[in-house]
């Protein structure tokens, strides 16, 4: 098939634009989640081998009709899921116009443009964390990668060795240490690099979900005795779960006395370090010698957009630095050109620097800051509902945009009041079982979108204010929603959930 003529180009992509409009305009009002199921949306969705050529408006209205309707609105200021922004909606144009473009920013000889815009990203990200001039780092494709590539250098620096001859260079085990509360991404990245997720270890975290210092330095005490290889420190600026921030000080302090490459997840919370209402969010993350930071996260990029940033840029050219003969490294005038594969794990990358760096400019750092602490404002304001109302137990403090509270309805409660052992762990699996249920009612109703997690073994409802289109009133509408989906959940004389109507559902549009 030719290329589309200019005319056809305009015309489809003002069909495109307007139906990025109209999605924006309707999102408010939808469904969250869709409320199908695999079998049916398989049957719905599912084409035969395309053969031959379809036309494009057909394709797009088949987007339009049977995908949008069949997607989780995560552009709703009703959900309040997975730490899945709404995105800037000129993130959302960049990506077409660096789909464009087709740049492949592994080599700056194949990417001039794109490979000095991810520059200056990179250094504008190094600086919102306070980081030195010596700092730099490289986009990836989010917090997994990231955090891969701080465990790589944090071998390559403690263990220059394993390089070439290998992880059984070692002799004995090297240690990598997290909270509990650490993401999947650290089990992986220990898998992937060659220690082993036995060698992780998992230490404790306190009431507030924060890793517990001294078990920690007993642990690698421990491990020292043992004749293992201690070399990296994983700090949590943001769980997963609850939001909350390990004592990245203290954490830094450790690294330093043990020798410890120490690097900071701060996938979610790293932008809170712009925050100048709650300035203390992030103190210390700045003593880390890398950083995960995701800016499809909370700076409302569209994914993929994750970056890894390290304190001393040498790290980055120590540990994967590497002369492919098929590549050009200089200008044609013999000059040094930055090459980012030279720097990372990728070597082919997409142009993903210019949706931060356009949304950067567009929006600027002040309305971050604004969203960020309203955001943190609206979390606030949901525990002091939840702490005022019977029955509901909140059950993490509030640090950045994540509240997680747990419902006991009154005939469950004078369960737990009398019972003891295992007649008590009973009655705490009805309760996790009660709370499913009412986050199951929510997200079938259409109306919102919540998750669950377990926290110290229990089950908690998850709530992320993450859309920078929430506001105070759909807020107390969740609340409300919450209330109504409990009450219905309730137990019968504590036997087991009410038969009671589901919610009424969100109309679908």
């Amino acid at each position: 098939m030719p290329d589309w003529t200019h005319d056809q180009i305009e015309k489809f992509g003002y069909a495109v634009a307007n139906l990025v409009a109209d999605y924006v305009r309707l999102v408010e009002t939808s469904r969250v989640s869709p409320g199908t199921d695999p079998g049916t949306l398989e049957a719905e969705i599912s084409t035969s081998w395309p053969e031959t050529a379809e036309d494009p408006f057909a394709l797009l209205a088949e987007f339009r009709d049977k995908i949008v309707p069949n997607s989780i609105h995560i552009s709703s200021p009703n959900y309040y899921g997975l730490i899945n922004p709404a995105p800037t909606l000129i993130g959302v144009f960049a990506e077409t116009l660096a789909g464009a473009l087709n740049q492949n920013c592994g080599a700056w000889g194949q990417s001039p443009a794109a490979s000095t815009i991810e520059r200056q990203v990179i250094e504008w990200l190094c600086r919102l964390l306070g980081y030195p001039p010596t700092a730099f780092g490289t986009l990836t494709t989010g917090g997994t990668l990231a955090n891969v590539t701080a465990f790589k250098l944090a071998l390559t620096w403690k263990f220059p060795e394993v390089a070439e001859r290998g992880i059984t260079a070692l002799g004995s085990p090297a240690t990598f240490y997290a909270s509990e509360e650490g993401h999947f991404s650290l089990d992986r990245a220990a898998d992937l690099v060659g220690i082993g997720r036995r060698h992780l270890r998992k230490i404790d975290s306190d009431d507030h979900f924060r890793i517990r210092v001294d078990l920690l330095c007993s642990a690698i005490e421990r491990d020292l005795a043992e004749g293992y290889k201690p070399c990296g420190l994983i700090g949590i600026a943001g769980t997963t779960s609850t939001g909350n921030v390990d004592p990245l000080t203290a954490l830094g302090d450790v690294a330093r006395r043990y020798h410890l490459w120490y690097h900071v997840d701060a996938a979610y919370g790293g932008p809170a370090a712009l925050s100048q209402k709650w300035p203390h969010l992030l103190a210390g993350i700045e003593l880390a010698d890398s950083v995960t930071m995701d800016p499809h996260k909370w700076l409302f990029v569209p994914n993929l957009a994750g970056a890894i940033l390290v304190k001393n840029r040498q790290h980055l050219r120590d540990s994967f630095f590497l002369q492919p003969s098929y590549i050009p490294q200089k200008t044609a005038d013999g000059e040094e050109t930055l090459n980012f594969f030279q720097l990372g794990i990728l070597g082919s990358r997409r142009f993903d620097a210019l949706k931060i760096w356009l949304s950067l400019r567009h929006q600027g750092f002040e309305w971050y800051r604004s969203v960020i602490e309203r955001q943190i404002g609206l979390c606030l304001l949901l525990r002091d509902l939840f702490q005022s109302e019977e029955g509901w137990t909140v059950m993490n403090r509030v640090e950045l945009g994540i509240l997680c509270v747990r419902y006991t309805s009154a005939a469950l409660g004078e369960e737990m009041a009398s019972s003891q052992g295992a007649e008590r762990r009973m009655t705490e699996r009805k309760i996790d079982q009660v709370n499913n249920e009412i986050q199951r009612r929510m997200v079938e109703s259409g109306r919102a979108w919540i998750s669950t997690t377990r926290l110290k073994g229990k089950t908690a409802l998850r709530i992320n204010v993450i859309s920078h289109r929430t506001r105070e009133e759909h807020v107390r509408g969740l609340f409300d929603l919450l209330r109504e989906c409990a009450r219905q959940a309730g137990l019968n004389s504590g036997n087991g959930p009410s038969q009671a109507a589901d919610v009424p559902p969100a109309s679908r549009t």
